[in-house]
């Protein structure tokens, strides 16, 4: 699994800690990809064949709803929860939207399950 950070989920410390363990990951912030809408992060995504993880439950179920519903595919979506992902890394980054920050507990979207369901991972 090679994640990609969205926006929302760009914490510098999570993006650390994650190459710490010698993870291939990336971020919107390093990819110039700041302010992309939700669809063009999906698809970036796609195109690199990396798993999306984001705070952003609303958009990304709906995206992930959508994409199965097209018969399509994407390597997968992870939500995480902002709430224990700032226990670890430190104070949200006050400069972002509060509507963009979200809190939900933990999921994976896959889409090879066969059901093309959520999975609580708590």
């Amino acid at each position: 699994m090679k994640p990609h950070l969205d926006e929302d989920a760009d914490a510098h410390a999570l993006l650390i800690a994650l190459r710490q363990r010698g993870i291939d990951v990336t971020s919107n912030r390093e990819l110039a990809l700041l302010g992309s809408s939700d669809e063009e992060q999906l698809s970036w995504a796609v195109q690199h064949d990396r798993v999306l993880y984001t705070y952003n439950a609303c958009d990304f179920c709906r995206l992930h709803a959508e994409v199965l519903s097209a018969g399509q595919h994407h390597p997968g979506i992870v939500i995480g929860d902002q709430q224990i992902d700032e226990m670890r890394s430190g104070p949200p980054d006050t400069n972002r939207s509060p509507s963009r920050r979200t809190t939900s507990s933990a999921a994976i979207s896959s889409p090879r399950d066969p059901a093309g369901g959520l999975v609580e991972v708590r």
